[in-house]
């Protein structure tokens, strides 16, 4: 990373970027703004902030050797976050998307697609803003492609269920065909909380768990594995990112696990609700699957 000297941006812009931290009488002092080595021609720079007036209160859901506020370590979190997604990123050519577009997608709340419509996460923003093609792994798709290519024309972002999810699996889906399309294999009913998937490297799926946003402005990570199951298995898209990129600190994975588990105990209700769907009108195909 290079620094160059604090510049002048629309104070609109900022708080844009910083939302999730400009609370509480938070206001900006002053900014850093930092060009990504190797991309001299993008726009999408970083910006950080220096110096910020935050209540006196320390957070107590920090290590006790530090004296910063949980509003602190997130600002310097996403700094972090999106100072790596260059040296992430394995893309040549970058496709940024334009803020306005960015700040009008929403999210199902529900995975059904009833209820209100949600915000993108802070984390996920930020990759859009610096290349919404961004990829982590070779021969695979860009980790936000679930949401690039299911857009729809007002910006709308529909949920995935779990029985879409086991109906295409290899392993499991096969043995369930004979179920009707009509019929929910799972208990994706109304009130569950929808599922965004991102890119994975691997045999399981993992998905944005669209539940209320943390302080943090982000979304759980939830998995499914074709035993069938459903677990909470990161605190945030940042988590996920920078532990399977192995960009981590020991102390963010301290923290990453630390959060990870209190949203299990938060969301516990209903990772205890998925599972097959209780349908008497399923029992006969289970039956004769036992057969």
């Amino acid at each position: 990373m290079n620094t160059s000297s604090a510049i002048n941006l629309p104070m609109k812009k900022l708080q844009t970027i910083f939302s999730p931290i400009l609370r509480n009488g938070n206001r900006i002092r002053s900014i850093a703004y930092l060009k990504p080595r190797g991309h001299p021609s993008t726009n999408l720079y970083l910006i950080i902030l220096k110096t910020f007036s935050v209540p006196s209160r320390t957070s107590t859901y920090l290590p006790k050797q530090t004296h910063k506020t949980t509003q602190v370590y997130y600002m310097e979190l996403i700094a972090y976050f999106v100072s790596q997604l260059p040296l992430i990123n394995l893309n040549e050519t970058l496709a940024p998307m334009p803020e306005e577009e960015i700040e009008r997608i929403r999210i199902s709340q529900f995975r059904d697609g009833s209820g209100a419509l949600m915000p993108l996460p802070e984390s996920v923003k930020a990759i859009l803003r610096y290349d919404r093609h961004f990829k982590i792994a070779k021969n695979y798709p860009p980790l936000l492609n679930y949401l690039l290519t299911s857009l729809d024309a007002n910006y709308r972002v529909p949920s995935v269920t779990i029985t879409q999810l086991i109906r295409q699996d290899s392993l499991i889906g096969v043995g369930l065909n004979s179920i009707p399309e009509s019929l929910y294999i799972w208990h994706d009913t109304p009130e569950m909380p929808a599922l965004l998937p991102v890119t994975h490297f691997g045999d399981q799926i993992v998905m944005l768990y669209i539940t209320k946003l943390t302080k943090e402005g982000e979304y759980p990570i939830a998995r499914f594995d074709n035993e069938p199951c459903v677990w909470i298995s990161q605190s945030s898209l940042i988590d996920y990112v920078l532990s399977v990129t192995g960009k981590a600190s020991d102390i963010q994975k301290a923290d990453f696990e630390k959060k990870k588990k209190a949203l299990s105990t938060k969301y516990k209700a209903f990772v205890k609700q998925e599972a097959f769907s209780q349908n008497p009108e399923l029992t006969p195909y289970f039956n004769a699957l036992n057969d």
